[in-house]
Parts: C-alpha cells; sequence; structure tokens
C-alpha cells in the first residue's frame, strides 16, 4: 500500500520540523526506506 508509505513520510516530514531533537530518528528511517533492499543486497 503505497498510500500507507506516503502517510508515515508525510507525518515524519510534519514531525520533522516540530521535533529538532528527532531529525536523527527521521533520517535513519528515511535511510532504509530509500534504499528499500540494502541488507537483503547484503545478505545475498
Amino acid at each position: 500500500m503505497p498510500d500507507v508509505g506516503a502517510s508515515l513520510l508525510a507525518m515524519t516530514v510534519a514531525q520533522s520540523p516540530s521535533k529538532q531533537a528527532d531529525p536523527p530518528l527521521s533520517r535513519a528511517s528515511s535511510l532504509p526506506q530509500e534504499n528499500g533492499g540494502v541488507p537483503e543486497s547484503s545478505v545475498q
């Protein structure tokens, strides 16, 4: 469901500016989401 991902991303972006103490968390979440199959590639 791409809609769910978009909603999560939108919520994260909306919370990013609100919470300046969460930028590291947002970055960590964005990294795995953007790369997608980085760990899988490593396993293969």
